[in-house]
């Protein structure tokens, strides 16, 4: 159901007649007046912040088309192709070559954003029997992200990572406690937005430290700040 402010801000867009094509007016409407993908999915939240995730553009998109008279579907995506994933893809295959029982494990000041290595689940959108990405208005993903239960059975870890190999929960899992493994993992963990390096290396100290050394790992905890 839209809101006053929602129907205040289309009010003087004329929308085409395909549905399509009204979708990617109501996008390229947002756009001008400088919204972008953010963690907001309450109407007013968007409307306040300029900003709104998978989930709130997905209720605001459809319900506009459906007051066209366009026939909407909800859909919840899970772990999404998109371009976070595919670069993410390339990152992973480039640690698994490079990336050895030698290499050294990354610290804080190595710790980005820039990939997920998690699985999630993404709304979005099927206007008139066709797939439509709501989000992606300055080209950016917020994705509402659940992970997978890992239930450490072998061939539950092998089957969940053919479907997603760069799956790192499960890949740790898989090959847990092996050298080189763990700094593969500990590496694509420092560039997730998801998942957390200092509590990868407090978790998985006792392995880590048979790996490597208590002193290694120490130092690496502290430039957390705290050791």
């Amino acid at each position: 159901m839209l809101t006053a402010a929602v129907r205040a801000l289309f009010e003087h867009l004329a929308l085409p007649s395909d549905p399509i094509s009204a979708a990617e007016a109501i996008k390229r409407h947002l756009a001008r007046r400088g919204f972008s993908d953010g963690p907001f999915f309450e109407p007013d939240e968007i409307l306040a912040n300029r900003a709104g995730n998978c989930l709130g553009y997905s209720l605001m998109f459809g319900a506009l088309l459906e007051e066209q008279g366009h026939r909407v579907d909800y859909v919840l995506r899970v772990n999404p192709r998109d371009v976070v994933h595919h670069e993410g893809a390339e990152h992973f295959a480039m640690l698994c070559a490079e990336v050895d029982q030698d290499s050294r494990l990354p610290d804080a000041r190595d710790t980005s954003a820039r990939f997920r290595f998690a699985p999630l689940e993404h709304a979005s959108l099927v206007v008139d029997g066709r797939p439509f990405e709501p989000t992606g208005i300055d080209l950016a993903e917020d994705p509402v992200w659940a992970p997978d239960a890992m239930t450490g059975d072998r061939s539950h870890l092998e089957e969940a990572l053919t479907a997603f190999p760069e799956y790192v929960d499960a890949y740790w899992a898989l090959h847990r406690p092996d050298p080189t493994h763990a700094a593969i993992t500990a590496w694509a963990i420092a560039s997730s937005e998801f998942l957390d390096l200092e509590r990868f290396y407090r978790r998985e100290h006792e392995v880590l430290v048979a790996a490597y050394s208590t002193e290694e790992l120490e130092e690496l905890l502290s430039s957390f700040g705290e050791a």
